[in-house]
């Protein structure tokens, strides 16, 4: 006897018990092992919602039966598949179906709370561009504002000292004008002295005129040394004031370069950071691998201002360094208010060339005959006729 013919005779049993004639204990089969049960007592086959489950057949699946109408109705043959009814799995493949939604609804939820997060710090890098960029304008503006005050101070300085030593100048004229009037007042008064001392000695009229060419003599020495000293401070002066140009012209090359230091600072620290940043957007999106499936959502950059390429903004500076402005030489040398050398002329009518002194007629009973005219020859002093 097959297993199923053995559990068929048993479910027959269960759904047909037999009549008790005596008081002796049945003894069943059991549907599982087959062997007899030890009381009157028979296990019932399994059921799922009123129908038997049938263990499987020889040869094909399990068959359901139904424990209405006697085991007779709705099933099919002993070894075919079983009639209608409810899925058995239904509740199982539903529980999966709903941790399956679950699971992919929890991919996506995270996926796309990591690819913000990814966004947010990529919104920050760019932002922080702007920051560089304004960072560099502010320390251009600060370099140009620098050189304008350096070149107002530097010609304010060689204002000031063009101012002082034109005031100099102006001592050194009023200096020399003193000095040659005094000189003047002193030949007068030493003419006057040799002539009342020759005149008291008896001397003649040609020893006379001697003495007042001695005066004149002494006269054009002591003019000498008041002119040359007079344009001995006036060189000094010149020199000094050209000077003070040169020095300026130096401190403007100093200051521009100095602005083109600064201004170049800023442009390669804006041009490195820029570079920097890129990369570093670059990466943070490479990082993010999320892809669009049933479980994550792709993760979609957004580099704002229509940049769509980090790559090409990395490599836009890279390398680049700030090249230096040039100005040409007149812009250092002729800045406004620069002044040359003084060209200083003596007003005095002592700046000429001869004095001719003419001697008087020889005086009756001498014997020295009319004198020729005394010339003192000398480009500073003036024409005087005695």
């Amino acid at each position: 006897m097959n297993p199923f013919e053995s559990w068929w005779k048993a479910f027959q049993q269960v759904l047909n018990p037999p009549k008790k004639t005596s008081s002796v204990p049945y003894r069943g089969t059991s549907i599982t092992t087959g062997k007899p049960l030890g009381s009157s007592k028979v296990a019932a086959p399994p059921k799922n919602n009123g129908r038997v489950v049938a263990p499987p057949a020889p040869g094909g699946s399990n068959t359901t039966w139904s424990t209405r109408n006697n085991g007779r109705g709705g099933g099919g043959g002993g070894g075919g598949g079983g009639g209608g009814g409810g899925d058995p799995y239904a509740a199982e493949r539903a529980a999966a179906a709903a941790k399956e939604a679950a699971a992919k609804k929890a991919g996506k939820d995270q996926t796309a709370k990591e690819n913000e997060n990814t966004q947010k710090i990529i919104d920050a890098l760019l932002g922080s561009i702007k920051g560089y960029e304004t960072g560099r304008d502010t320390q251009i503006a600060n370099a140009d504002k620098g050189l304008n005050d350096a070149l107002q101070g530097i010609l304010n300085s060689y204002q000031s000292a063009v101012l002082d030593y034109k005031k100099t100048g102006d001592r050194n004229a009023m200096d020399e004008a003193s000095k040659s009037g005094a000189n003047i007042t002193n030949r007068a008064r030493e003419r006057k002295a040799l002539q009342e001392q020759t005149a008291s000695q008896g001397a003649g009229e040609t020893d006379q005129l001697r003495t007042q060419l001695q005066a004149f003599n002494n006269y054009d020495a002591n003019q000498l040394e008041v002119t040359g000293a007079f344009y001995d401070t006036e060189r000094q002066i010149n020199s000094q004031i050209l000077g003070a140009g040169t020095q300026a012209e130096t401190n403007r090359r100093n200051a521009w370069n100095t602005n083109q230091e600064a201004r170049g600072s800023a442009w390669n620290d804006y041009y490195k950071n820029y570079t920097d940043t890129w990369t570093n957007i670059q990466r943070t999106a490479a990082q993010n691998s999320n892809i669009d499936s049933d479980y994550s959502t792709a993760f979609v950059a957004n580099y704002g201002n229509a940049r769509s390429d980090p790559v090409s903004e990395a490599a836009k500076y890279a390398g680049r360094a700030y090249e230096n402005e040039q100005k040409d030489e007149e812009w250092y040398r002729n800045f406004a208010g620069r002044q040359g050398a003084r060209d200083t002329r003596l007003n005095s009518t002592n700046n000429a060339a001869t004095s001719t002194i003419k001697a008087p007629k020889a005086a009756e009973g001498s014997t020295v005959g009319p004198a020729a005219p005394a010339q003192l020859k000398n480009p500073n002093l003036g024409v005087v006729n005695a």
